[in-house]
C-alpha cells in the first residue's frame, strides 16, 4: 500500500511538472531599483501564503472525509499536490523540496479557520551579497496584519528562469 501511495505521488509530481498553470498576484508588488525578479515571483508567494487558494485545502478536506482506505488518503494528497498553481515558475528541487517541508499546506492548516490572503509583496537585494533577493509578504489574517520574510534564488533553465530556492526566516 506504501508503494501505491508513493506511485500516486510520483504521478502528481510529474503532472506538476508538466502543467503550466499560472496564476495572477493580486497583491501590491514593489522591487527594489536595479533587481531583476523572474517574472512569477510574486505569483509564487501568493500562491505559498494564501490560504486555500484555488479551493486546495477544502478539496482535500473533503476528500479525506471520504476517503475509506490509504490509497484513497494518498489519492487525496495527491491531487492536494497537484493543484499547485505555481509548479510550471519553480524547478524540479524546489517543488520536492516544499512537497517535502509541506508548504503551503502548513499554512493553509494554520490558517484553515482565519484566511489569510496576501496584501503585498516586497523584493529587496539581499544585504550579504548574495545572488537572489530577499522578499517581505504581508497578509491580512483575520483582520490583523502579519508579515513573512526570507530569500528566493533563481536559475536558467532554457529559456525559462525559474525560482530555485525559498527560505523563510520566519515560517
Amino acid at each position: 500500500m506504501l508503494k501505491k501511495g508513493f506511485l500516486l505521488l510520483l504521478a502528481a509530481l510529474f503532472v506538476l511538472g508538466a502543467a503550466a498553470c499560472g496564476t495572477s498576484a493580486s497583491a501590491n508588488v514593489t522591487t527594489q531599483d536595479g533587481l531583476e525578479v523572474p517574472e512569477g515571483a510574486a505569483d509564487f508567494l501568493t500562491a505559498i501564503y494564501t490560504t486555500d487558494q484555488d479551493g486546495r485545502y477544502t478539496a482535500w478536506l473533503e476528500a479525506t472525509e471520504s476517503a475509506d482506505d490509504p490509497d484513497s488518503a494518498a489519492a487525496a494528497m495527491a491531487n492536494y499536490y497537484g493543484s499547485f498553481s505555481f509548479s510550471d515558475l519553480v524547478t524540479e528541487d524546489l517543488l520536492e523540496q516544499l512537497i517535502a517541508n509541506r508548504i503551503p499546506y502548513k499554512y493553509d492548516q494554520l490558517y484553515a479557520d482565519t484566511p489569510a490572503t496576501v496584501e503585498s509583496v516586497a523584493f529587496e537585494a539581499p544585504e550579504d551579497g548574495e545572488e537572489g533577493c530577499d522578499f517581505v509578504v504581508t497578509l491580512t489574517v483575520g483582520g490583523e496584519t502579519e508579515t513573512r520574510t526570507g530569500s528566493l534564488g533563481w536559475e536558467t533553465e532554457g529559456d525559462d528562469v525559474l525560482i530555485s530556492s525559498f527560505w523563510e526566516s520566519n515560517g
